[in-house]
């Protein structure tokens, strides 16, 4: 899970589980080499929460430990997400402890889950309905995320917090039936025990076995990503006779792997969402689209089928150069100076994209300085004719999300100029050029250079 020299943000509620966490790790640490940070979210939906918040702070001082604080209004943030207040909490939670790890440069952030955790989660899921892949119980190892008690009871830690005297608070709600989780756990566990003495045991050995047959599972759906998924423009194209002829069980999960590889964990999916992406590769129309959550989408394109995750179309904006003098202009991505000069001291740098001269005399003021609108056309330099400026930005492999940011120059509806991209042909400076209009282009991060005198 870690090793010499990791720094690991360590998950501290305050409860039992998590104290024994971070103290068996404090124990670890001088012989591990760990670096410890703890992080406590106060997640606001009781009375006392405040004072565990302060408890958490208290203990981590006394054991000389690093903290990091944080409230939440889990209520409100449920309802402006549209989720229960559990899954809220724990997205917030993950999400809490991502931004410790990255803010700290830590490796891993450590979790207090254990055995009983993922049985509990075993039945709940059961409820709820789940794939092979929700039966196997909480990884040790997830990403970033470690589980260091994952394999111990819930009756191991309350002896060691016990026999240790560990400090620890006990969220009163627990005790109740009124969520589902607690519901289990209090109700539904205790009495399989009563009939079972010995279930843990045999529950979580059918676990390993659902593990171990979902791996191969897993592994076939990351062979059928290799062979009908390639990159393509907007994101992924798939093979649709590919993903066709393989089993459901198999296809699903490919596909379910790419939609976390598109949105990360914190979206949800579901049987229905898998169903209507599998509906575009058995459906006969050769053309059609699926919206899904976190802004993905799969569009069928004849044999292909695209996944694309599009991106907020970006503000537009405009600046206009009402005539030439010289002078600056700033855009939205960089810097643009404009001056006169003697056409004959003109000298043509090979390579160089961010300067253009062009013939005033043969302009219309004011300029625009603006980005990309649908259907802007320009004709450039060494293509015959007009063309698509999307096309022009194709052809020359400028990644889509960078298109937007690219400045436009243009002279009543003619674009004389993609800033740092490709000239225009409009108003060239010709031996009857009596004073040039030098444009010189300074993207943000570049380093500045001085125009030459």
């Amino acid at each position: 899970m870690t090793q010499s020299g990791d720094s690991v943000i360590v998950a501290v509620s305050g409860g039992p589980d998590s104290m024994t966490l971070l103290s068996v790790l404090l124990r670890l640490a001088p012989e591990m080499g760990l670096r410890l940070i703890a992080a406590h979210l106060d997640h606001g939906l009781r009375p006392e929460s405040g004072a565990e918040a302060r408890f958490v702070t208290r203990w981590c001082k006394e054991w000389d430990t690093p903290v990091i604080t944080r409230r939440e209004n889990i209520r409100r943030r449920a309802a402006e997400m549209g989720l229960s207040l559990e899954e809220t909490g724990r997205r917030i939670r993950y999400a809490f402890l991502e931004e410790c790890r990255i803010a700290t440069k830590s490796v891993k952030s450590a979790t207090g889950h254990h055995a009983d955790d993922s049985i509990e989660t075993f039945f709940l899921r059961i409820t709820r309905g789940t794939s092979l892949n929700g039966l196997g119980g909480a990884a040790p190892i997830r990403g970033a995320v470690i589980r260091p008690l994952i394999f111990c009871e819930r009756r191991e830690i309350e002896r060691y917090v016990q026999v240790n005297a560990i400090p620890h608070v006990v969220d009163a709600s627990n005790l109740e039936s009124t969520t589902d989780r607690n519901f289990i756990r209090n109700e539904i566990i205790p009495r399989i025990e009563a009939g079972f003495p010995h279930f843990r045991k045999a529950l979580r050995r059918t676990m390993r076995l659902i593990e171990a047959d979902n791996r191969i599972l897993e592994e076939l759906a990351e062979a059928l990503i290799a062979a009908a998924a390639g990159p393509c423009e907007d994101g992924i194209q798939l093979d649709v006779e590919t993903i066709r002829a393989a089993p459901e069980t198999i296809s699903s999960r490919a596909l379910l792997k790419l939609f976390y590889q598109f949105t990360g964990s914190p979206e949800r999916w579901t049987s229905l969402h898998l169903k209507e992406g599998l509906r575009l590769f058995h459906g006969c129309a050769a053309s059609a689209r699926v919206i899904l959550p976190g802004r993905l989408q799969l569009t069928r394109v004849y044999e292909k089928v695209i996944l694309s995750r599009p991106q907020p179309t970006p503000e537009q904006w405009r600046i206009e150069i009402l005539d030439d003098r010289p002078a600056e202009y700033t855009t939205p991505e960089g810097q643009v100076r404009i001056r006169h000069m003697n056409p004959e001291s003109i000298v043509y740098a090979a390579g160089d994209k961010n300067v253009a001269y062009f013939d005033p005399a043969a302009l219309t003021f004011p300029l625009m300085l603006r980005n990309r609108r649908d259907g802007d056309r320009i004709r450039p330099w060494g293509i015959d004719g007009e063309i698509k400026l999307k096309k022009l930005f194709i052809d020359l492999k400028i990644p889509r999300r960078a298109r937007e940011a690219i400045p436009l120059l243009i002279s009543s509806g003619i674009i004389l100029w993609a800033l740092g991209i490709r000239r225009g042909r409009h108003a060239a400076v010709t031996p009857a050029t009596t004073t040039a209009l030098e444009v010189r282009w300074e993207a943000k991060n570049s380093k500045r250079e001085e125009a030459p005198t």
